[in-house]
């Protein structure tokens, strides 16, 4: 057993040791087998299965601070495979641990793109995940604030009148149940003429007899 935990046979040498458990110091045997077991398991990127060897060992030798080095393993590996959202919560977690908090600031950019990429594919709930990872960056706020307004969570619609050449805002304003909340108020052109909405119309444009006074259609005004 002593010599398959020399060549870092771990898994036999354990299996050896714990047939002879009673025998002189063969379960301190098992545990050291399986110190280096998961030590070979994390300098072959394979931290997860580490950690768990790690966390069952408790306080022998530096198996604690060997669980933070695998955390901190777990999230590189979900961020290089795209898994963002992971990442960014366990950097979280590790806290001041190595360079976690640069990776934070690392990570801001490419979650901002997911975010983008979401709501383009109108995913709004999921896409607000990412936007709230990436406070003060680019248009976050933007985004939250359209969210809403297809969630129906805006206050009033007029809380993105000052998006209207950003992402889909035009879509969201001509919308049926919008229309006539953004139309409300007083519009004049340049030739004095003037529409008021407020519940009711009055205005001073030309009108025909022929049909309906006015009409709403595709977002404009007959």
């Amino acid at each position: 057993a002593i010599t398959m935990m020399n060549n870092m046979q771990y898994e036999e040498a354990i299996s050896k040791f714990e047939a002879i458990d009673f025998y002189k110091d063969s379960k301190d045997k098992i545990t050291e087998c399986k110190y280096g077991q998961a030590t070979s398991l994390l300098e072959n990127d394979e931290a997860q299965k580490a950690k768990t060897i790690f966390k069952q060992l408790n306080d022998y030798r530096d198996s604690k601070d060997k669980v933070t080095e695998c955390d901190y393993k777990i999230a590189l590996k979900n961020k290089s495979d795209g898994e963002l959202l992971k990442s960014y919560n366990q950097f979280v977690a590790l806290g001041d641990y190595k360079d976690s908090k640069e990776q934070l600031d690392k990570l801001k950019s490419p979650m901002y793109k997911k975010g983008v990429e979401l709501y383009k594919s109108e995913d709004y709930t999921e896409a607000k995940q990412y936007f709230e990872k990436t406070v003060d960056y680019d248009r976050e706020d933007d985004y939250f604030k359209l969210i809403d307004a297809h969630q129906g969570n805006l206050t009033h619609i007029s809380e993105i009148y000052y998006l209207t050449d950003f992402e889909d805002t035009k879509e969201i304003l001509l919308n049926d149940e919008n229309i006539y909340v953004f139309l409300r108020g007083h519009w004049t052109g340049s030739n004095g003429k003037y529409l008021t909405y407020d519940g009711r119309s009055s205005y001073n444009i030309p009108w025909s007899y022929d049909g309906e006074y006015y009409k709403l259609e595709d977002g404009a005004h007959y």
